[in-house]
C-alpha cells in the first residue's frame, strides 16, 4: 500500500470507489477524445517517433516539430474559437512571475 494515503488507505470501499471513478473518467476520454481536447483546452500533442500517428491529427492539427525523437503537433485555431488574432500565439498565463 506504498503511496496510498488518507481515507483510501484506511477504507477499502473508498479506495475501490476512487479507482472506479478514475476508470470511468479514463473511459470517457477514450469514448470522446474531442470533448476532452475541448474541455481541457489541449493545444499540443507530442508522440515518440515510433508511435503511430492517430488519424484525428490529420485535421485541425499542424506538425510543428518533426523529430528526431518526438513529433509535436499544435492545434490550429479557427476564427470562431474566441481568440483574437493577436492572442492566438500569445504565451500562457504567468505563474509566480514566470511565463
Amino acid at each position: 500500500m506504498e503511496g496510498i494515503m488518507g481515507i483510501w488507505r484506511r477504507d477499502p470501499a473508498a479506495r475501490a470507489q476512487a479507482k472506479q471513478e478514475r476508470q470511468a473518467a479514463f473511459e470517457a476520454v477514450i469514448r470522446d477524445p474531442v470533448r476532452a481536447l475541448e474541455e481541457f483546452d489541449i493545444r499540443h500533442v507530442a508522440l515518440g517517433m515510433n508511435h503511430p500517428i492517430p488519424e484525428r491529427l490529420a485535421v485541425g492539427w499542424k506538425l510543428t516539430e518533426p523529430g528526431p525523437h518526438w513529433r509535436v503537433w499544435d492545434r490550429e485555431r479557427s476564427a470562431g474559437d474566441g481568440l483574437a488574432a493577436e492572442d492566438r500565439n500569445a504565451p500562457g498565463p504567468e505563474r509566480n512571475g514566470e511565463p
